[in-house]
């Protein structure tokens, strides 16, 4: 048997070697002869292409509008075509463009459009089956808003006797512009700046701010599809140095021998806390918060008080927000008042201009007085002294009526003129021979 095979097969070697040229050209006869056969036979065929990459191409109207797809979309489609066996049998993903039609697109939210194949060279010949395509996908409308910086100074160190004016921080920026997806933009309630300072603060500084942004439920916004159109800030930090001071009220219109000090008075409130923006108010042992006119202080100023506003230099703060004080007199139940008349003989002119004669048209004077009962009704017409002081007084021939002081004799008097009088007076211009 063995023999026989090896006999055999050496036969067969030995034709294939003789006829091979023959035996190769009848098998490429025969797959031509089958490929004509085949296309006249079968002329169409059907085939599936895979992996098309589907493209996204914002229409105009979504550019203006603002409108992009909230996530990236990164899918493929595959499609059945048909046509001639020599026109679609080499085809590959790569002869077709597939898009998503965004046309209808107007608006936030989730759309289903409709997937678009064509052939990217026009004249092959041959039919798309596949139909009616479509992609579930979702967009958001993109904003810019501009929104102003808070700046704060909640973790910075001071000193005893030194504060924070927060009314007066301020963060350079002043304003950040925020762009992202309208829901999360406008889901922003503030933006803060923090200052960030390692240490004790004594002096106004302009240090490093950190940014942080809050929504509606006062949570930390931190969120990657947000950006900022500037994340480098500052935050200017008033330092303002704390005193506190008692207040002071001053006299003015005093006679000259008045005793001032039976006057007696306090102040409500007596004392206020100030805030200044360096070290003056070191060199300050008092505020003067204004004056009270003698002159002009009537029994019933006595009897309720005289309110004076209370006024800073500029700059300084009023800790203690007390926007007025009250002028309190003590023992002004024995005061009263009395009207007097002050003849001529007690009505004088001083400072009188050289080149005129001044003579006093007023003869008698009727003023109000006053002081302690005992100490008013001593007092006589007699004791009060009407004075015209012409200095600065523009005076011409003719009659003027000028303001007049008063002065009431004795030492240490405790009583005063009310009121505000003039006295007429007469001007005639010197001649030379009255000269």
């Amino acid at each position: 048997m063995d023999e026989r095979f090896k006999e055999y097969g050496g036969k067969l070697l030995q034709f294939i070697k003789k006829e091979w040229k023959n035996m190769v050209l009848s098998v490429v006869l025969s797959v031509i002869v089958w490929f004509a056969i085949s296309i006249q036979i079968f002329p169409n065929i059907t085939t599936h292409i895979d992996n098309i990459e589907v493209h996204v191409i914002p229409t105009s109207y979504m550019s203006e509008e603002n409108l992009q797809l909230a996530e990236e979309y990164s899918e493929s489609v595959s499609i059945q075509i048909q046509g001639k066996r020599y026109d679609i049998g080499n085809l590959s993903a790569d002869n077709f463009y597939a898009y998503l039609d965004l046309s209808r697109v107007g608006e936030a939210g989730e759309h289903v459009v409709n997937i678009i194949v064509e052939p990217v060279d026009e004249r092959n010949d041959f039919e798309i089956l596949t139909k009616n395509l479509t992609a579930t996908i979702k967009v958001k409308k993109i904003i810019t808003k501009e929104i102003e910086v808070t700046p704060v100074a909640d973790n910075i160190a001071l000193q005893d006797g030194f504060r924070i004016e927060e009314e007066n921080l301020t963060a350079n920026p002043s304003t950040i512009t925020v762009t992202g997806e309208e829901s999360l933009v406008n889901s922003i309630d503030r933006v803060e700046v923090k200052a960030v300072y390692d240490g004790i603060m004594q002096t106004t500084s302009e240090v490093k701010g950190e940014l942080y942004v809050y929504n509606k439920s006062n949570s930390r916004v931190e969120n990657p599809d947000l950006t900022y159109d500037n994340t480098s800030f500052t935050v200017n930090v008033p330092i303002y140095k704390v005193k506190t001071l008692p207040l002071a009220v001053s006299f003015t219109n005093v006679p000259a021998n008045f005793n001032i000090d039976s006057l007696s008075y306090s102040i409500t409130p007596s004392e206020i806390t100030i805030a200044s923006p360096d070290n003056s108010v070191d060199y300050l042992d008092k505020i003067d918060i204004g004056e009270i006119s003698l002159s002009d202080l009537t029994f019933k100023d006595l009897q309720g008080g005289v309110m004076l506003t209370i006024n800073l230099p500029q700059g300084y703060k009023n800790i203690s927000q007390n926007k007025a004080a009250t002028v309190m007199f003590n023992d002004t139940d024995s005061y009263g008042k009395l009207e007097f008349t002050v003849t001529d003989e007690n009505i004088n002119v001083i400072n009188a201009p050289s080149n005129f004669d001044i003579t006093v048209l007023t003869k008698q004077l009727d003023v109000s007085v006053i002081g302690p009962s005992k100490s008013i009704q001593e007092l006589t017409g007699a004791n009060i002294y009407v004075t015209a002081n012409l200095l600065g007084v523009e005076i011409g021939e003719g009659t003027k009526s000028v303001p007049v002081t008063f002065r009431i004799a004795g030492y240490a008097v405790k009583s005063w003129v009310i009121g505000e009088y003039k006295i007429d007076i007469s001007a005639t211009l010197k001649t030379e021979e009255t000269e």
